[in-house]
């Protein structure tokens, strides 16, 4: 008589083998420089071991995730020129009641925010330098989106080098500066600024290229050039996928479509955690729509008939685009709902 554990282990066995056979009929398909069918790519999505198959099976998968370090050294970036716009909000705003009491931390933290945001732009940098590595990338059509872009060389420059000036030479104080003027009306100006005499005094820390940005520059407003160099970075950055070639790739494509496979699986998994323990609970499930839907998805949904299956397959459709849900949790669904 067979045992428990012999039993499990045959099991084991089976499924390992199964999981095998799935994956070599994934990589015949990815290294054709081919799409995984509809059916096996639902069998790639609740294999739980997708993620792991893509980082060491797909061919483009380094590629693909070059595009994600992009993506994750801007949003960084972002955040940083967010840090820094919401200090200066608070110190302009603080100039009316507080006067200058505040100056000395206002100098403090916008000297760290804008610490992050230049080393949030050399990551940035060393993020794209990578990706150019890869022979898929169309170099030609980076550069011409980058020119695009990057006009004003010698901002750029001088935004490169305040890293190796923060890394190497000194940490540059920025200095909040401004003035309030009481007439019939409160007048505020404000600021934060470099040191310019400062800055021209570090003559090892500069480029030629950078140097001129700081002798064209009366005054070095931070936020000014923050503002510049940010947009001038979102522009490279909305434009070198598809001028690079890489979005438009089979590889890009069914590396997307396999994480989205992925993430599907989870939330069909969570769906029906959630559905089981609302029918235990007879609760409303209109009532947490807003948990699981942003506010314009929740608009269009309420566009559509309650009660109604359209209501429910559109709803499916916004967290299942690839059609991953079974007719049975379907079905449980329109009984949730009283369709």
């Amino acid at each position: 008589m067979e045992t428990f554990a012999s039993l499990l282990n045959a099991f084991n066995e089976q499924k390992k083998e199964a999981e095998n056979l799935l994956l070599q009929d994934c990589k015949a398909l990815w290294e054709a420089g081919e799409h995984l069918p509809m059916e096996l790519l639902k069998r790639f999505g609740w294999s739980g071991k997708g993620n792991e198959w893509l980082e060491n099976h797909h061919p483009f998968f380094a590629v693909y995730e070059a595009t994600t370090q992009i993506e994750t050294a801007f949003k960084i970036l972002v955040q940083a020129r967010a840090s820094l716009v919401e200090l200066y909000g608070h110190y302009h705003a603080g100039l009316m009641y507080d006067g200058f009491e505040l100056s000395e931390e206002i100098a403090w933290k916008a000297t760290h925010e804008s610490f992050k945001y230049v080393f949030a732009a050399s990551a940035l940098v060393q993020a794209y330098r990578r990706f150019l590595n890869f022979g898929e990338v169309d170099k030609e059509g980076y550069d011409r989106v980058f020119s695009r872009a990057f006009p004003d060389t010698e901002l750029m420059a001088f935004v490169q080098k305040l890293r190796n000036c923060y890394g190497h030479q000194m940490l540059l104080e920025v200095s909040p500066v401004g003035t309030v003027s009481y007439g019939d009306d409160i007048k505020v100006e404000s600021g934060l600024t470099f040191d310019r005499v400062k800055l021209l005094a570090l003559k090892d820390a500069w480029n030629a290229d950078a140097k001129r940005f700081i002798e064209r520059s009366d005054k070095l407003n931070v936020l000014e050039i923050v503002g510049k160099y940010h947009r001038m970075a979102s522009e490279l950055f909305e434009g070198y996928g598809s001028a690079t070639g890489v979005i438009h790739t089979v590889g890009f494509r069914e590396i997307a479509r396999c994480k989205q496979a992925i993430t599907s699986a989870g939330k069909i998994i969570s769906l029906g955690i959630i559905l089981q323990s609302a029918k235990q609970r007879a609760v409303d499930p209109y009532a947490h729509l807003a948990k699981h839907f942003t506010k314009n998805e929740l608009e269009k949904i309420r566009c559509l008939p309650s009660h109604s299956r359209e209501q429910v397959d559109y709803m499916v459709a916004l967290r299942d685009p690839l059609g991953l849900c079974d007719d049975k949790l379907r079905a449980e669904l329109y009984e949730l709902f009283e369709c």
